[in-house]
């Protein structure tokens, strides 16, 4: 089934009909069954190839709402109902486990736990001119956790410092350069034109200007071919893993949409 049809059937039509309504407006096609990723916590992703950007569509009854700079920001939000619509900016992903666990390790100073360490839930962003080391953030949102919402707090804390702890110190001797400290700014400098380009689109609220929207798609693939957006869910590690499903769904994705016309848009536009 497509991807409106199955969050009508999990979700509800509110959800469904917003979903749809979200997506013509973006000038994006309804991705059909196979063309879509369903996360462990029952959301979707869709990747798009040509522009190096996901969509990420998360309940928010598993959203954990950690605001932290270490997390992806998007570069547009919208509600659907019971979902959260995302769209991500496409970065290299599955970091080493040493970075995941070295950015569990910071995020742990703040409060927050990175449970899921999967280095498939991290990625790279691109690098700023004369930046040598690569920054990894988070991309799952539902991959952390607020310390202070866990039942247990202070149990959890212990727990998760003293096994984070004596996973760093396992990879000590062999990490080059340390994590530095995140910069709150970093992801802002990288991506505020994409950013700037979807709001001024489709500010909220605000009316859809399809010209600029299919500008906005333009802005992607220029950053997609300069490097600063990144395809990560193509590479030959990815197609024979267990996220087979976002190489070969991207690929047939891509077969049917490479970008917004005209006749995508909703009619009253």
């Amino acid at each position: 089934m497509n991807l409106i049809t199955r969050i009508d059937r999990l979700y509800g039509m509110a959800s469904a009909k917003a979903t749809e309504g979200i997506l013509r407006g973006l000038g994006i096609t309804t991705p059909r069954d196979g063309e879509y990723t369903t996360s462990w916590d029952s959301g979707f992703i869709v990747f798009l190839n040509y522009h190096a950007c996901v969509i990420r569509l998360t309940a928010y009854e598993k959203l954990p709402y950690v605001d932290d700079p270490a997390m992806l920001q998007p570069l547009f939000r919208r509600n659907a109902g019971a979902l959260r619509f995302d769209i991500n900016p496409g970065l290299r992903s599955s970091v080493t486990p040493k970075d995941a666990m070295a950015l569990a390790d910071q995020m742990l100073e703040r409060n927050i736990r990175l449970w899921d360490q999967k280095v498939e839930n991290c990625g790279y962003l691109p690098p700023l001119r004369g930046q040598d080391r690569l920054i990894p953030v988070v991309l799952d949102p539902c991959a952390v956790q607020k310390l202070s919402d866990a039942a247990g707090a202070m149990r959890n804390v212990i727990q998760a410092k003293t096994k984070t702890v004596n996973l760093i110190q396992a990879f000590r001797d062999t990490t080059d350069t340390p994590l530095p400290d995140m910069d709150e700014t970093l992801q802002t400098k990288l991506f505020a034109p994409l950013k700037r380009a979807f709001d001024a689109a489709w500010p909220e609220p605000g009316y859809l200007d399809t010209g600029l929207m299919m500008e906005a798609w333009k802005l992607c693939r220029h950053h997609h071919a300069r490097g600063t957006l990144c395809a990560g869910w193509l590479t030959e590690r990815m197609e024979k893993s267990g996220y087979k499903r976002a190489y070969e769904g991207s690929t047939e994705f891509a077969k049917r949409w490479r970008g917004p016309t005209k006749d995508l848009f909703p009619k009253a536009f």
